[in-house]
């Protein structure tokens, strides 16, 4: 059964996983699997993800996962900088890519925006990350040349409008 809810605290070896996984999918041809797991383990730690908890709580973020047979097979977190919004991570299992899981969390946490008064938010994605390129476009985001522009070679900007 599939079910989308906050991430807690308890989720992040789960959550450290599941970035692992999508990382060595996604950036294989990109980045070599030690770097891949150097910054997982950067990035995945107690500290970074209580402060991610802390700012949600304080209205400041958004951090949902996606449970399939009670494991995090997706993970959606957006922060909130005054009037801006953007979309940090969006991980789905490698193995579930294609099967409407990323739709689905993309819906539900649009719809968290949206209540939220968040009417567009952008991201950023490496060029060469032809699977989020793909899946972005198919699903309405536009490319923001004015911050592709201002950017590092490696990074552009994408653009959606949330709607209801």
């Amino acid at each position: 059964m599939q079910f989308i809810r906050n991430a807690t605290l308890g989720d992040l070896a789960q959550i450290k996983g599941l970035a692992l996984r999508a990382w060595l999918h996604t950036y294989k041809d990109i980045m070599t699997e030690t770097e891949i797991r150097e910054e997982n383990d950067r990035f995945y730690t107690i500290e970074f993800h209580s402060l991610l908890l802390n700012r949600t709580a304080d209205g400041l973020h958004l951090f949902k996962v996606l449970e399939l047979d009670s494991q995090i097979c997706g993970l959606l977190d957006f922060d909130f900088n005054g009037d801006s919004s953007w979309l940090m991570r969006f991980y789905v299992s490698p193995e579930l890519i294609g099967r409407g899981y990323g739709n689905a969390l993309l819906n539900h946490s649009e719809e968290c925006l949206f209540s939220l008064d968040r009417k567009q938010y952008r991201l950023l994605v490496h060029k060469r990350n032809m699977i989020g390129i793909r899946f972005y476009e198919r699903n309405g985001f536009l490319r923001d040349e004015a911050y592709d522009q201002s950017q590092d070679e490696e990074i552009c900007y994408l653009r959606k409008m949330v709607h209801r």
